[in-house]
C-alpha cells in the first residue's frame, strides 16, 4: 500500500529520553529516505507543543537533517517547512480548523448537559465525579450499573468524532479526548489532496487516538510504550504493535507496513480499561475540583485589579479636569469616601 503522507506524534513517541534513542537516529532517517525514495511521502510532526518548544527539543535530528515537511503545533495549528528550513504557518487552515474545533466543543457541552441530566433521572445512586462542558464522570453503586450506563453512552458518543467514553470498574468517564491532532492531520491531507487510504499516523497517548482510530488515516501503528487505550484503538484499526519503545517501536512499524508484515495483536501483559483504577480521577468527588476553582479565583482577582488600576488612572485625570465628565468618573469615589465617613462617625460617635 502506498505511503504518502507519514504522521508521527513527539514525546513518547520520537523522543522520550530512552537510553540509546541516538543511535538510532541514523536507522529512522534511512526508513525516511526509503518512504521517500519509494513514495514520495511527506512527513509531519503533530505535537501539543509550541512551535518553539518543538525546534528545542527537536534540534538533535536538526543536527542529523531529520527535518518534518510540515509540523502541527498545540495539537491543531499547521506549519511548513520553507527552503531555509523555518518553520511558517499556513494562516488559512489554521482559521478553518479553528473554527471546526469552536463549533465542535458547542455541540459537545450540550450533549454532556443532556446525557447528565438523563442519567440523573434514570439511576436512583450516582455520584458526580466531574461534571464539565468537556468531560462528565459518574460513579455507580455497582459496576453492572456502570456496564449498562457506559453501553448506552458508547452508542450516543458514536455520533461524535471527538467523545470517548471510558470505564473503569464502577466509574464512566465520558471525555472530549484531544480530537484537534486528526482534525489537523485530516485538514493537512485534504489541502495535499493525500487520501487516508495513504496516510501512516503513529503515536503512543491518548491526545493520538484521533489521528489512529482509522478516519484520518488507514495506516496506523504505536510503539510498545503507549497507553493501553492507545494499543487497543491499533488493535481495533488493524494497525501494528510495535514491540519495540519509543523511536524503535516507529521505525519497526514503518518496517513492517514496507514489509508487509503487520501485527495488530495485543501484548500478553495487556489488560482492560475496565479492570483498572481511572488514572484521571482524583477521587475527590465534587463537580469542579480544587485546581480549577483556584484558576478561576485568580482570573476574577487578575481582572478585578486591571480595572482598579484603570479606574484610579482616570481618576487623576479626572482631578485634573482633562477629561470629559471629569465629575461622573469622580463620583463614585466621592459616594464611597461619604460612606466611610459616616460609618466612622457611627462607631466613633
Amino acid at each position: 500500500m502506498k505511503i504518502s503522507l507519514l504522521a508521527t506524534d513527539l514525546d513518547g513517541t520520537l523522543i522520550g529520553g530512552g537510553t540509546g534513542e541516538l543511535s538510532l537516529y541514523e536507522d529512522f532517517r534511512q526508513a525516511l529516505d526509503l518512504l521517500r525514495r519509494k513514495y514520495g511521502a511527506l512527513w509531519v510532526v503533530s505535537t501539543g507543543r509550541s512551535l518553539h518548544s518543538f525546534e528545542r527539543v527537536f534540534s538533535a535530528m536538526r543536527l542529523m537533517d531529520i527535518l518534518p515537511d510540515y509540523v502541527i503545533v498545540r495539537h491543531a495549528y499547521i506549519y511548513r517547512r520553507t527552503k531555509s528550513g523555518r518553520y511558517r504557518p499556513h494562516h488559512s487552515w489554521n482559521f478553518q480548523i479553528r473554527y471546526h474545533i469552536w463549533s465542535s466543543r458547542l455541540y459537545i457541552k450540550d450533549a454532556l448537559n443532556s446525557w447528565y441530566q438523563m442519567i440523573l433521572d434514570t439511576v436512583d445512586s450516582v455520584t458526580t465525579v466531574y461534571h464539565r462542558r468537556n468531560r462528565l464522570c459518574l460513579r455507580f453503586d455497582s459496576e453492572t450499573e456502570a456496564d449498562t450506563v457506559a453501553a448506552i453512552l458508547r452508542k450516543k458518543a458514536k455520533g461524535f468524532k471527538y467523545l470517548r467514553v471510558f470505564q473503569f470498574s464502577q466509574e464512566v468517564d465520558v471525555r472530549m479526548v484531544p480530537f484537534t491532532k486528526g482534525l489537523a492531520l485530516g485538514e493537512l491531507a485534504d489541502r495535499l489532496g493525500i487520501a487516508p487510504a495513504n496516510i501512516l499516523a503513529i503515536g503512543n497517548g491518548h491526545n493520538d487516538i484521533s489521528m489512529l482510530d482509522g478516519r484520518s488515516a488507514r495506516m496506523t501503528g504505536c510503539p510498545q510504550n503507549a497507553e493501553t487505550d492507545v494499543m487497543a484503538v491499533i488493535n481495533t484499526s488493524r494497525g501494528h504493535i510495535a514491540e519495540r519503545k519509543l523511536l524503535g517501536g516507529v521505525i519497526d512499524v514503518i518496517n513492517a507496513y514496507l514489509n508487509d508484515s503487520v501485527n495488530s495483536e495485543l501484548p500478553d501483559w495487556w489488560q482492560d480499561t475496565r479492570l483498572q483504577k481511572n488514572p484521571k480521577s482524583s477521587g475527590r468527588y465534587m463537580n469542579h475540583p480544587p485546581k480549577a476553582r483556584r484558576r478561576k479565583r485568580k482570573k476574577i482577582t487578575a481582572i478585578v485589579l486591571v480595572l482598579a488600576i484603570l479606574y484610579a488612572v482616570l481618576l487623576v485625570f479626572a482631578n485634573f479636569g482633562v477629561l470629559p465628565g471629569s465629575g461622573l468618573i469622580r463620583k463614585p469615589l466621592v459616594l464611597f469616601m461619604n460612606l466611610l465617613m459616616k460609618i466612622i462617625d457611627l462607631f466613633g460617635g
